[in-house]
């Protein structure tokens, strides 16, 4: 999901050269994206009732509520809100951030190419640290969690600059 809100962002950037619009394009896919999906879970939630209800039984449990189809939509409403909060925001820095770093990369051919040598490896960096955070206690994830979600999502921000910047470029030179 980072990585297509980056794209949208950089896709924006490059067929209008506004950062800003970059940027509207990025929070117009993650609230459309967020949207769908939650209809789409929302759906299947209703549909299969009684399955949501099994797989939550100890959270109903411990709900102190009566009827079970109450609990799942109020779950789902309370996952649904947190998502619609939280998408906003990671649209708002990832097509940021893919805006800015296409507009970089698409300056020359040494920035792309050097940016498409040094990503993978920050790439694998931030999967390391989210590798390492499954292996600790619950209690110290979160420093872990974060650095690594942030230094994937940088990598990932990337991917659409380098691949227009180096495809432009092939494309731009006929030799």
């Amino acid at each position: 999901m980072l990585g297509l809100l980056a794209a949208a962002g950089s896709a924006a950037w490059e067929r209008t050269r506004s950062i800003k619009l970059g940027v509207i394009g990025g929070l117009w896919c993650g609230s459309t994206g967020m949207m769908i999906l939650l209809s789409f879970a929302f759906t299947l939630n209703l549909a299969f009732e009684p399955h949501a209800t099994a797989w939550l039984r100890e959270a109903f449990v411990a709900s102190g509520m009566h009827d079970t189809g109450a609990f799942v939509v109020r779950n789902s409403l309370t996952a649904a809100s947190e998502i619609l909060i939280r998408t906003p925001i990671a649209a708002l820095g990832m097509s940021l951030i893919g805006s800015l770093f296409n507009s970089c990369i698409t300056r020359s051919k040494t920035l792309a190419v050097l940016a498409a040598w040094i990503m993978p490896p920050v790439l694998v960096a931030g999967a390391a640290a989210l590798w390492h955070a499954d292996s600790l206690e619950r209690a110290a994830r979160p420093p872990f969690v974060l650095t690594g979600v942030l230094i994937a999502g940088i990598a990932l921000c990337s991917v659409h600059p380098i691949w227009s910047g180096l495809h432009r470029r092939r494309n731009a030179d006929p030799s």
